[in-house]
């Protein structure tokens, strides 16, 4: 329904192309993206902007007896 709404103020506003950035993990990506290209906007790059650790998380110290 989100992407519906985006689509509808982007042809109210007349915008015509877009650039779309998805961040998180999203299980409908690929239903909100087809339904926003269905829309008659026209859409320059789809860009995953989802942020990534660079080194994991920090081990447990072993324990001292």
């Amino acid at each position: 329904m989100i992407s519906e709404k985006i689509s509808l103020f982007a042809i109210n506003k007349n915008i015509k192309i877009i650039d779309i950035y998805i961040k998180g993990i999203i299980i409908g990506k690929d239903v909100i993206l087809r339904i926003i290209n269905n829309s008659g906007l026209y859409v320059r790059s789809i860009t995953d902007v989802t942020s990534l650790p660079h080194n994991g998380c920090r081990k447990k110290k072993k324990r001292r007896v």
